[in-house]
């Protein structure tokens, strides 16, 4: 059972409603000296912690991570404070959520985040003295798939980079948002924009083009390459392609609120490169230490 902690002032979103029908335990902190006091408490931890974005300060961040480094914390983000999203991603959220988003597409979120931010200390132990080394992996488009993928390759940036936890979960959360959409927007051809249609429009293409040629058939390939200074990930999927420079720019305040491009801003914020090359079929993620 999942552990959530949510620090909010009572003018975020509908709680009951976003969590329920899941095994979740949901705990309240209304207030700063609430939040506190379940940060020192020894007898339990937190799967992850989710802020109010109408109460976040750069001290909060830096109390969290003092107190729980290893917990992810999630954004909700309203729509009076909107320009405090990417400061936030920068100080240490690792994705957001906006305020008004139905119930169904935050639990997926909080899902995603849950399975990406789970640790390996058996394969800590095995990647101890490893220094630099290359993967290739050729995926196909099951997206249950990505979080295996991403696990390994998440264990393998710490022991290589030696970064703190918190920088893991963002080269996990970078890695993750690109492989969906190499495999939904690149091989299925699923557009965001149906994401605004009714009737869950959205999710009903993307199962139907994982049954259909030649989408069903399309992969992914994953070619990861670890040094002592730097991780480049170059990722390939067999698509049509994007022109990027024309999708709206994800780190404009007024883009925040659409249910698509959160992806985009996420790889953007944690990645210090990343290159598209035409036709927008293979992207290069890198990121120094």
């Amino acid at each position: 059972m999942a552990h959530i902690l949510i620090f909010d002032d009572g003018e975020g979103a509908s709680w009951p409603d976003s969590c329920a029908e899941t095994s979740w335990k949901i705990h309240h902190a209304p207030a700063i000296k609430e939040l506190r006091a379940f940060l020192s408490d020894e007898s339990w931890q937190a799967d992850l912690i989710i802020v109010n974005d109408s109460i976040v300060e750069e001290e909060l961040f830096d109390e969290i991570d003092s107190a729980a480094p290893h917990v992810p914390i999630l954004l909700m983000t309203c729509a009076s404070e909107r320009s405090t999203t990417i400061h936030s991603l920068q100080l240490g959220a690792l994705s957001f959520i906006p305020s008004q988003a139905p119930p169904h597409e935050f639990r997926q979120v909080v899902d995603r985040i849950l399975k990406l931010t789970r640790f390996s200390r058996d394969q800590q132990k095995t990647l101890r003295h490893c220094r630099q080394c290359s993967f290739e992996f050729l995926l196909d488009n099951d997206l249950s798939n990505i979080a295996h993928v991403v696990g390994h390759l998440r264990n393998v940036f710490a022991s290589v980079s030696g970064s703190p936890v918190r920088e893991q979960m963002r080269l996990a959360v970078a890695i993750e948002e690109t492989l969906q959409n190499a495999i939904i927007h690149g091989n299925l051809g699923v557009s965001s924009k149906l994401k605004m249609e009714p009737d869950g429009a959205f999710d009903k293409m993307v199962q139907q083009r994982l049954q259909e040629e030649p989408y069903r058939d399309r992969k992914v390939q994953l070619i990861a390459d670890f040094r002592p200074e730097a991780v480049s990930l170059q990722i390939t999927d067999e698509g049509e392609g994007f022109d990027f420079f024309e999708v709206r720019d994800p780190t404009d305040p007024e883009n925040l609120l659409l249910p698509f491009g959160r992806g985009l801003l996420l790889i953007k914020s944690f990645m210090d490169e990343v290159v598209y090359e035409p036709p927008g079929n293979k992207v290069t993620l890198r990121k120094h230490w």
